[in-house]
């Protein structure tokens, strides 16, 4: 009777080391995709996370901009100034909670030129020159003179760039004196019509003949596309803006203007505004009791030229401002969502909506 062979001991060996291999590759097969799938959802996780953020951070924004128009709707005192509620009320705009997120309103455009303005809540555009008001005779010369005072030019250059404006947003084709339209527009290396209509944003007057970057950074600020007329709130228009007004009857001596313009700025800036357009009042309220003398009297006359010409006013129809929803219950608040808008107060509707 013949007894089974056994299995060479080498054999066996080889045949486990085999099996381990087996093994080993397996579990790295396993890890590998026990890792590819960990990333997998890690990043679904990640991504999901960040929607989530994005949208309370999009709703804080909007949030933002609905508190934002109620500081303005339904006020009916008949002024608007720096002391109302939908200017610099920290504890109405400044990161103010929203479930998980959170807004604050305020406005890029601010500026010290202003007086003492925070940048908390909405601006003025009524305290802006109206660009589109540049076709009316008045507005030729308000705008003549900004180019003068804001873009540090002689009067004659300030004339013909005022003059280009007009007829960039007038609905002909004949230029002014010292304008251009489509003749000029047309004839240069890289041609393009005239507008010939009002513009909807201020970089279109990039396109104006005579009106470089340079002073377009210059004027940007001062400067707004809404608005009805030529007339400016004289609450809330900044320095250069009340010199400008002054200096649009073309016989005030600059000293002057930058004169009124300061005593109104620090008329404001002790916490007042003017509420009616009654000459007596204006002159009580930043002259005194007495009549004016000396220099003061230059000042309360070309403040009258502006009572007259109706180029001034104390209540205002367009406000502006930045909405921003910012993350919370971090170490480091991310700002997320931004909102800017122009908000018409009679019309009771948006006049510009830009997300971001």
């Amino acid at each position: 009777m013949s007894t089974p062979r056994s299995e060479p001991q080498s054999e066996r060996g080889r045949n486990s080391g085999s099996v381990l291999i087996i093994v080993a590759w397996t579990l790295l097969a396993l890890s590998v995709l026990s890792l590819a799938v960990s990333v997998h959802v890690s990043a679904n996780l990640r991504t999901a996370g960040s929607l989530a953020s994005r949208c309370e951070t999009y709703y804080a924004a909007r949030a933002g901009v609905a508190v934002a128009i109620a500081s303005v709707s339904g006020e009916t005192n008949g002024w608007d100034g720096f002391e109302e509620p939908w200017h610099g009320d920290e504890k109405r705009f400044s990161r103010v909670q929203v479930g998980r997120a959170m807004f604050t309103v305020s406005c890029s455009n601010r500026w010290d030129e202003a007086g003492s303005v925070s940048a908390l809540g909405l601006v003025d555009e009524e305290g802006k020159v109206n660009v589109n008001a540049a076709t009316n005779a008045l507005g030729a010369e308000l705008l003549r003179s900004l180019m003068e005072l804001a873009g540090n030019m002689d009067r004659d250059e300030a004339e013909r760039i005022a003059a280009c404006v007009a007829d960039w947003i007038d609905g002909d084709d004949e230029p002014r004196k010292n304008g251009a339209e489509n003749g000029y527009y047309m004839g240069l290396g890289r041609p393009y019509r005239c507008h010939n209509d009002r513009i909807d944003s201020l970089a279109e007057l990039r396109f104006v003949r005579g009106i470089n970057g340079e002073l377009f950074e210059k004027i940007q600020k001062h400067m707004t596309v809404f608005g009805t007329n030529v007339s400016i709130n004289i609450n809330t228009a900044n320095r250069t803006v009340l010199a400008s007004l002054t200096g649009a009857n073309g016989s005030t001596p600059r000293d002057v203007c930058r004169a009124v313009a300061e005593r109104i700025v620090e008329f404001r800036e002790r916490g007042n505004s003017l509420k009616s357009l009654k000459k007596r009042e204006i002159r009580n309220e930043l002259f005194g009791p007495n009549d004016p003398s000396g220099g003061e009297r230059a000042e309360w006359a070309a403040l009258e030229w502006l009572l007259n010409h109706r180029m001034v006013a104390v209540h205002s129809r367009h406000v502006c401002g930045i909405s921003t929803g910012r993350s919370a219950g971090t170490e480091t608040e991310t700002a997320d969502r931004c909102i800017s808008f122009v908000y018409d107060r009679k019309r009771n509707e948006m006049r510009a909506w830009n997300e971001r």
